[in-house]
Order: structure tokens, then sequence, then C-alpha cells
């Protein structure tokens, strides 16, 4: 796995590698925080050299942290990673390649995967984010909704 000085690093090398365009600047959100034991998240928006824009999911593994202790064993994030990078990939050929007509075709089930990296050891997952600037709702132990209201 690739590591990078900064998280700018990180962003701009693997976009680069998904074909956008240049990064021009990087804005962290306040809502970055720690969920409990597993990983931390940060939300980013990045803004091109065409002057497009887009929200970045990122989940992050901190170095030292107790998620970093039981991922020694347990090889969350670097399951995760060959989900996205491989298995979510191949369902999605399969189901071009058999050309049946599906019900929730495995692309758009998940959220759009750009890459991992390290980051002064911390581990990042960079993710689409689906969520910031959309009218979709998350529901939390402390949230509850109808059917109806979601």
């Amino acid at each position: 796995m690739e590591e990078f000085e900064n998280l700018d690093g990180l962003l701009a090398a693997t976009l680069r590698k998904s074909g956008i365009a240049p990064v021009k600047t990087i804005e962290k959100s306040e809502c970055n925080k720690t969920n409990g034991l597993a990983s931390s998240r940060e939300i980013v928006s990045v803004t091109f050299e065409d002057g497009s824009k887009l929200n970045f999911f990122l989940k992050v593994q901190q170095s030292g942290s107790q998620a970093e202790h039981f991922d020694e064993t347990l090889q969350i994030f670097q399951r995760e990673t060959k989900m996205y990078n491989d298995i979510i990939p191949m369902l999605a050929k399969y189901q071009e390649d058999t050309g049946k007509d599906v019900q929730f075709p495995v692309k758009e089930m998940f959220p759009k995967f750009y890459g991992a990296g390290f980051v002064q050891k911390d581990f990042y997952l960079v993710f689409e984010d689906i969520i910031t600037d959309t009218a979709r709702l998350v529901t939390a132990k402390d949230q509850f909704h109808s059917n109806d209201q979601v």
C-alpha cells in the first residue's frame, strides 16, 4: 500500500489514478470524528482545476488506535479494500457479462471506491460521499425514523 506525507498527496494521487481532473483545493469538513473502536471518518470537499467539485468520505484507521490493534488479527481494512478493489468489480462484470435484467446492479449498491493509502501511518479508504449535500438520511442508535420518513 502506498504511503503519503499528507492527505492532499493521497487524494491527488488516488483521484489522478481514477482519471479525475487535477486537484485545486481540498477542504475538510468540521464533522470529522471518531466512530467507536473501528475507525474514524473525515468528509472532504475537493475542488478541481476545471472548477468542478466533489465530496469524499474517508474512513480512517488511526495509527496506535484500538482499531489498529484489532485489525492485526481481523484484517478488517484489508478485507474492505479487497472487497471494493476486486470483488465488487468482479460481481459487476459478471452481471454485465450475463446480460440479465438485474433488479439491483452491484455497481449501484455501494459507494464508489477511489483507493486507499497511508498518511503518516494512518490508513485511509477513499469513497464517494453519497450523503453530504443530499436529502438522504442515515439513522443512528439515537435517531429513529418510520418507513414513511425514510
